[in-house]
Formats: structure tokens, sequence, C-alpha cells
């Protein structure tokens, strides 16, 4: 199902991320398997899956990932496009080891993955109907396939089209581009990656058809479709190349399915763009053309999902908002929260959303 409104944001990890034992836990909508507890039971709150001590974790539209600390990685949910890795179409309840490799970093779109392996070599699976694997095909894969022979850090993947951040800091995309979300100039997709002009970057987050991205100066930029205020840029004219918002300095960006978050370089916590359910986190459900802040707090880690957002405070506390029709906020409620709710009494090391559920470290 092409749906553009589907899109996974990239990890986020706290500060906190090497201290003590970080434990795997999930939450939300669950027809899949895509928690991990071995059922299609939705869960309000978070449940453990499994007893591994992890390292980073990712949420696609039904399905998750996860690396263990001993660089393995695994997959569970949703898996008729392949999107799972592990050579199979087959639907997972439970954790599946993808291969014997030892991984990095890991990222979901919608209905593709996206990984980078100790050695910086990037992989990519599952759907790839507009070229969001980047191999240089259309073809659906089934287990992990090379993207390109260079070095990577950061990856992100979207709804149908992917990021990368090469280990020279300079930013890549591929996949469709009906609405400019490639940042290339241009509508043409890409089957392979295709540099983002010539600066270096530090981070980046595809949303659902649009993409956000931190330059090395702190800058934070913006493109695609900007049809609800998602790029922060004051209008809602969809960008072709790369636009700043503002003139702050930023360190964390979550791109959601229409709305945008972002923590500043003094910790304040950002967001704008679309509002129904307040996914914004202000307390209305107005919609936000420039960033407005959240919070007072100070926050260390962000995630925007479809229709809900999470953040992890600097002293590892995580909070929701939004939508919460499935309990994907994990607050043991189906109720929708405009403002940030606190999520339990642990202290979280990383979180990211999807469509309808979510998935997080917690530091034992």
């Amino acid at each position: 199902m092409n749906n553009p409104l589907l899109y996974s944001a990239m990890v986020k990890q706290s500060s906190l991320d090497a201290i003590g034992r970080r434990s795997l836990y999930a939450w939300g909508e669950n027809s899949s398997g895509q928690i991990g507890d071995g059922t299609t039971i939705d869960k309000s709150s978070p449940v453990q899956v499994g007893s591994s001590n992890w390292s980073s974790v990712a949420c696609g539209f039904y399905h998750s990932l996860a690396i263990r600390e001993d660089g393995k990685l695994f997959a569970w949910g949703f898996n008729f496009y392949g999107e799972l890795g592990d050579g199979t179409t087959q639907t997972r309840l439970s954790p599946v080891q993808v291969g014997t490799s030892s991984w990095k970093s890991v990222s979901c779109g919608s209905r593709h993955s996206l990984a980078v392996r100790d050695d910086g070599k990037l992989f990519a699976w599952g759907k790839n109907d507009f070229g969001q694997l980047g191999d240089g095909t259309t073809t659906n894969r089934l287990s992990p396939v090379q993207v390109g022979t260079s070095s990577w850090g950061t990856v992100s993947g979207g709804d149908l089209h992917s990021l990368g951040i090469r280990d020279d800091g300079k930013l890549f995309s591929w996949g469709i581009n009906s609405d400019g979300q490639l940042g290339d100039g241009t509508t043409g997709g890409r089957i392979s990656p295709a540099q983002v002009g010539t600066d270096s970057w530090s981070s980046v987050s595809a949303g659902g058809i649009f993409s956000l991205a931190v330059r090395d100066d702190g800058k934070l930029f913006s493109w695609g479709d900007n049809t609800v205020g998602q790029l922060g840029d004051g209008t809602t004219t969809n960008r072709l190349s790369p636009v700043q918002v503002g003139t702050s300095s930023w360190k964390a960006v979550g791109a959601g399915s229409l709305h945008s978050l972002a923590i500043r370089s003094d910790g304040r916590l950002f967001a704008w763009g679309y509002n129904n359910y307040g996914r914004l986190g202000d307390g209305t459900e107005t919609y936000r053309l420039s960033p407005v802040q959240i919070n007072a707090g100070n926050w260390s880690a962000v995630s925007g999902a479809y229709d809900h957002s999470l953040a992890i405070r600097e002293d590892g506390k995580l909070f929701a908002w939004g939508g919460n029709q499935y309990g994907q906020l994990g607050d043991g409620t189906s109720e929708n929260r405009s403002v940030p709710t606190q999520i339990g009494t642990g202290t979280w090391a990383a979180v990211d959303g999807m469509f309808l559920h979510s998935i997080g470290l917690l530091i034992a």
C-alpha cells in the first residue's frame, strides 16, 4: 500500500545510552506482531521484548528492527515485502536474527529497511517500487543488499524515500521525489544515492514526503512537501532544495508524517506543521508554519511518528503526546494528549515511533 503519510523517523539516541543495561520495550498497535512480544494484542503500556541487552532500535510501518549489544541485527512484524530481511515473506511475532554480520546503525522506512554494517557499508531490503533501497533497481529484496561502495555514518528511511550521510559528511538521497523530498532541485526519482548540494551535515531525518537535516554548523534545513507547514519556513510552499529554518543552532531533528520536531542546541524542544490530535505538543490543535517551543525542559532525543511524538528529557525521562487510539503513547490509556505526558518513571536511552507503535530502550 503506497500511502505518502507513512514513514520512518531516524532512531534517536539519548546522551544516557552508554549507562547501564538497555532492555527493549515496545507498545501500541500490534496486529502484525510489530511489538515483538509473541502476540498480536495491542499494548497501551511498554512491554519488554526478550531479555537481551540492546544498542539501537527502529520502527517501520508494521515492522521493527533492533541491534543487540553484540552487533547482531534482529527484526519482527509484517514481512510481505521482505522488510524484515530474513529471506522470507513470513510475518514474525518475535525477533528473528538477520544474517550474521555485525551492525552499527539501523533505520526503517514505511515498508523498507536500512542498516550500516560495522565496516561502514550500507545495506537495504524490503519494498523497492520507487528505488527507495538505492541499489539501482526497483526490485523488492528479501535479504540485505549492499548499496554502493561508500562508507556511511547516518541513514534515515522515509515513506518511499531514503537519506544518508556519508562518512565525509556529504548528504545523499534516493527514492520517490514527487514533492521534492530528495532535495536535488527536481521532482525526478532516483534509484541510487544522489548527492544533495556540497555542504557537510551532522544529522538527518526523512519524513512522510519531506526531509529535515542539520548542517555541520548547527543550522537546520528542510525540503519537500510543505502543505501544512511541516518545513517550518513560515510558508506552505513546497521546496525542491534545502531551505534554512530560522537562524538558531540545532542538535537533533525528528520528521513525522506531517509534522516536525527539533531540539535546539540549548536543549529546548520545538515543533511545527500539522497538529491534529495535538501531535505538536503545544496544548492546541493549531497548525504551526514556524517552530514553536513546546516545553521548558531540556531534551536530548526526539522522534516524530505518524500522529504522535516521543522525546527523552536530559534526565532520561520519556514523554509522549498526540494520537493514542492504539496506545502508541504508552501511558496505559487510549486518550490523545496535546502536551508531553511522562511515560512511567524509568530512565530511557533511545526511542523511535512510526505509524501506530513505538519502541524504546530502558536503562536497567
